[in-house]
């Protein structure tokens, strides 16, 4: 879960993952968040995030966008445990105003039945845009919902 691929450095969380966030206003973070092979095509990615609305000030312009492989933003369904929810395409969701402040967000996209991918084109990815400071550590878990695999004789 994570890391940045294109400089040969990968970092994975086992179960979930911790992050300081540090960048300055006006600045966008793309993270790599996890990589999806074509077995998971048909599927659910799930991703929960604790606490990624602590920025500084209340304007508007903070926005989390997910992007699938081909870098483009996928569709989702959003809740949070604040009783927010929602259904985006695309699934770009406002932080602004310290929202999502101390609560969790789970984000379920779904992955195309026709899904295909190879290299770093299987590679979910956050672009995170931040228009006001952001100080505080988040907490990031991402998993693959769906059919379990059986074993058989």
């Amino acid at each position: 879960m994570g890391g940045d691929p294109d400089n040969n450095g990968n970092y994975y969380g086992l179960g979930d993952m911790s992050a300081y966030a540090l960048p300055g206003a006006g600045t966008t973070t793309k993270i790599y968040l996890a990589e999806v092979g074509e077995l998971h095509a048909g599927k659910i990615l799930r991703v929960e995030l604790w606490d990624v609305g602590d920025v500084g000030g209340g304007d508007p312009g903070d926005e989390l966008s997910f992007l699938d492989g081909a870098g483009d933003v996928t569709q989702c369904s959003w809740e949070s445990d604040g009783g927010d929810s929602g259904s985006l395409v695309p699934c770009t969701i406002d932080t602004s105003g310290q929202r999502f402040n101390d609560e969790l967000l789970t984000i379920t996209i779904p992955i195309p039945d026709d899904y295909t991918c190879s290299g770093l084109g299987c590679w979910y990815q956050i672009d995170y845009q931040y228009e006001n400071d952001v100080h505080d550590t988040t907490t990031w878990t991402v998993f693959v919902d769906g059919d379990p695999l059986r074993l058989v004789e």
